[in-house]
C-alpha cells in the first residue's frame, strides 16, 4: 500500500511541476421561479398554482390578494399594470376595501401575469457643465440587473438641432442614434456620443428602448436634460495656414444675449514654436503675450481680432487664453485647441548614390523626387543636378501627383580614382502658389583597385548594414533553451532516487 502511495505521490508531483491542468471542482446554478414581487407600495401574491404561460394563452387565477400599505388602490375593469418586472391584466374584477385593517381585496376570474426583465438606462454628461462650441460626451449605459435572464436590446434616440453629433461608438446617421446588442445577466454596455452645440440650448433626450426577454418585447422612455445654456459671450478662435508660412489666427467675440456686455480684457499666450509676425490694431504684444484692452459689446454684435504668425516648428497648436467681462463679474479661463495645419508635406529628394567604390567597379546611381503630400499635387517642378556622371542636368516637370515618384537621373558608369561631388537643387510650387526649394549635396570616393584581389570593395549606402554571422554561432533561441533537457534529466534522477530511498526505508 505504501509503495502505491509513494508512486502516486511521485506522479502527482511530476504533474504539478510540469504544469498539468487539473480540474478540481465543478458545480451548477439552480434556477428559481419568481412567485412574489413588490409593485410600489403594493404586493401581488399568486395564491393558487398556475400553469406555465407560453406567451399566447391566458392563465387562470382563482384568487389574487392585493395588500395596500398606503390607502385605497382602485383597479378598473380590464386594466393592466407593469412595474418591477411583473405584468398583471385583470378581467371581471370585484373590489372590496376593508377600512379596519387597510386591506383591499380584489377578486378576479381570469388574468395573465409574467415575470419580465428590466433594463436600466443611465445617461451622463462629461463635462458636467457644457459650453457652446465645446465638445461634450454623452454616455448612455444599459444594464441587465437580472440574475439569470439574458436578453437583446435596441435603443434609438434623436438628437434635435442645433446640437450636432461629431462621433459615436454606436451606429448613427444624421441626428438618429441606434444602440443595440445583447446583455447577459449583470452585464453593462455603453455608447459614447460626442456632441457640440453652436448656440445655447436645453437638450432633452427621450431614448426609446426595446428589450426582448422571455420571448417578449417591451419599450420604455427615459429623459435627460443637458444644459447648453452658456454665458451669452461667445468666443470663436480659428486659424489656417501651413508650417513655415505666414498664417492667420482670428478671434471672434459675439454677444448672444439681450443686454450689453462690458469686456474688461483678453489675454492670449502664444506657445513655443509660434512666432508672432503682425497684430491687429486693437491688439498689442506685451511680455510674450497678446492683449486686448476690451470694450462694450452690444447685443448681436461681433468684434474680430486677428494676428499673423509663423510656426517655426511642426506643432499641434494649443492656445491658452483668459477672458474677463462684466456679467455678474464672471471670469473665464480656457484652453482652446485651434485647428491650424502647421505640419506641411511637400516634395522629397531620394538619392541612391555610392559612398566608396573601386575604380574598376561599375557605379549605379538614381536621383528621384517623391511627393509626400497625400492630397495635393506639386506643380512647376524644376531640378538642377551637378554630378560627375555627365554635364549639368536641368529638368522641368509640369506636376507630380500625390504619393508619386518621378526619376530625375539614373544610370551606371565607371570613374577614375578621386573624390566626386553631386549637388541637387529642387524648386516647386505648392497648391497655394508658394514657392519651395530643396537643396542636397553629396560626396563619394573612388579608390584604386587592390592588386591580386578579387573581393569587391563596394561600400555603398545600401550595403553598409549587412550583418556578420559566425559559422559556429548558436541562434539565441536555442541558447536560451539548451539547458532545459539537462534540467529534466537532473529532475528525473533526483525524484527516482527519492522514491527508491523511501521504498527501501519501508521495506
Amino acid at each position: 500500500m505504501k509503495r502505491v502511495m509513494y508512486v502516486a505521490m511521485f506522479f502527482l508531483s511530476l504533474a504539478f511541476v510540469l504544469g498539468a491542468p487539473t480540474k478540481i471542482f465543478s458545480g451548477f446554478v439552480e434556477e428559481k421561479t419568481l412567485v412574489e414581487t413588490a409593485v410600489g407600495n403594493l404586493t401581488f401574491i399568486a395564491r393558487q398554482n398556475v400553469d406555465q404561460w407560453n406567451g399566447s394563452e391566458q392563465v387562470k387565477v382563482n384568487k389574487t390578494d392585493v395588500i395596500s400599505t398606503s390607502g385605497v388602490f382602485s383597479v378598473k375593469q380590464g386594466a393592466c399594470d407593469f412595474t418591477n418586472g411583473i405584468e398583471i391584466c385583470f378581467y371581471g374584477i370585484e373590489e372590496r376595501f376593508n377600512e379596519t385593517d387597510k386591506r383591499l381585496m380584489i377578486m378576479t376570474n381570469v388574468g395573465i401575469f409574467q415575470a419580465r426583465p428590466e433594463m436600466d438606462i443611465i445617461m451622463t454628461l462629461s463635462p458636467a457643465i457644457a459650453y457652446v462650441d465645446e465638445n461634450v460626451e454623452l454616455t448612455t449605459q444599459v444594464y441587465n440587473p437580472t440574475d439569470n435572464v439574458p436578453f437583446d436590446f435596441e435603443l434609438t434616440d434623436t438628437i434635435p438641432a442645433p446640437v450636432q453629433i461629431l462621433s459615436s461608438s454606436c451606429t448613427w446617421k444624421g441626428e438618429k442614434v441606434n444602440f443595440k446588442g445583447s446583455l447577459n445577466p449583470k452585464e453593462k454596455k455603453m455608447c459614447v456620443i460626442t456632441l457640440v452645440s453652436p448656440d445655447p440650448f436645453l437638450l432633452r433626450l427621450k431614448p426609446s428602448a426595446k428589450m426582448v426577454g422571455y420571448g417578449m418585447a417591451i419599450s420604455k422612455e427615459a429623459s435627460y436634460a443637458i444644459n447648453f445654456n452658456d454665458l451669452p459671450l461667445r468666443v470663436m478662435i480659428k486659424g489656417d495656414g501651413a508650417y513655415g508660412e505666414e498664417s492667420r489666427l482670428s478671434i471672434n467675440m459675439t454677444n448672444k444675449g439681450s443686454e450689453p456686455i462690458t469686456v474688461n480684457g483678453l489675454t492670449l499666450h502664444p506657445p513655443e514654436g509660434m512666432q508672432v509676425e503682425k497684430v491687429h490694431y486693437l491688439l498689442r504684444e506685451m511680455n510674450d503675450q497678446i492683449k486686448w484692452s476690451g470694450g462694450i459689446l452690444e447685443p448681436g454684435k461681433t468684434v474680430e481680432l486677428f494676428f499673423t504668425f509663423v510656426a517655426t516648428t511642426p506643432l499641434n497648436l494649443t492656445l491658452p487664453y483668459s477672458l474677463e467681462y462684466y456679467l455678474w463679474t464672471k471670469r473665464r479661463q480656457r484652453e482652446y485647441q485651434a485647428v491650424i495645419p502647421v505640419a506641411y508635406e511637400g516634395l522629397e529628394l531620394r538619392q541612391k548614390l555610392p559612398t566608396r567604390v573601386k575604380e574598376d567597379d561599375m557605379i549605379t546611381y538614381r536621383i528621384s523626387a517623391y511627393n509626400a503630400n497625400a492630397l495635393d499635387e506639386m506643380r512647376d517642378v524644376k531640378a538642377v543636378i551637378d554630378s560627375p556622371f555627365g554635364q549639368t542636368e536641368q529638368i522641368s516637370i509640369e506636376k507630380i501627383p500625390p504619393h508619386e515618384t518621378v526619376v530625375l537621373l539614373n544610370g551606371s558608369t565607371l570613374l577614375p580614382k578621386g573624390e566626386y561631388r553631386t549637388s541637387v537643387h529642387l524648386s516647386y510650387l505648392t497648391p497655394q502658389g508658394v514657392k519651395r526649394q530643396v537643396q542636397e549635396n553629396n560626396v563619394f570616393q573612388v579608390i584604386a583597385a587592390p592588386v591580386n584581389s578579387s573581393a569587391p570593395a563596394v561600400d555603398s549606402q545600401d550595403a553598409v548594414l549587412a550583418p556578420r554571422v559566425s559559422r559556429n554561432a548558436i541562434p539565441q533561441e536555442k541558447k536560451e533553451n539548451a539547458y532545459i533537457p539537462f534540467l529534466y534529466f537532473i529532475f528525473i534522477i533526483s525524484v527516482t532516487a527519492m522514491v527508491a530511498r523511501m521504498l527501501q526505508i519501508h521495506r
